[in-house]
């Protein structure tokens, strides 16, 4: 299966609003708050079910999606900035306004990957 044909399948979530199916590279980030799971797309849509974030990392591992934080699972794809702001990261995003905190364990993991895969350098 070619990398195109991966970010094409689509993964299903039931949802409090239903079964929601999701191309990969639709979702932005994903976040977890006391075991329910929160999904930002890039169309401005946010679902939320019932889990944990393992099993959402599990079913999306290998396509540009990394765990930044216990809390969070971003797609690298669609980083926009990664900054310091009164003391710690976090990362904005294109498309959403949400941004996600950068633990210490997984900033230097984030930046060294997100810069090898995204930017070419002269």
């Amino acid at each position: 299966m070619t990398a195109k044909e991966i970010q094409e399948r689509k993964i299903a979530f039931n949802c409090r609003e239903g079964m929601i199916f999701l191309k990969h590279n639709e979702i932005v980030i994903c976040s977890v708050n006391k075991k329910h799971v929160t999904i930002h797309t890039k169309t401005g849509d946010i679902y939320t079910f019932f889990g944990n974030l393992k099993e959402v990392e599990d079913r999306l591992k290998g396509k540009n999606f990394v765990r930044c934080h216990k809390s969070y699972l971003i797609n690298t794809d669609y980083i926009k900035r990664i900054a310091k702001n009164l003391g710690t990261w976090e990362i904005e995003f294109n498309y959403i306004k949400e941004k996600a905190p950068l633990s210490r364990r997984g900033r230097k993991m984030i930046i060294e990957r997100y810069l090898s895969e995204n930017c070419t350098s002269d």
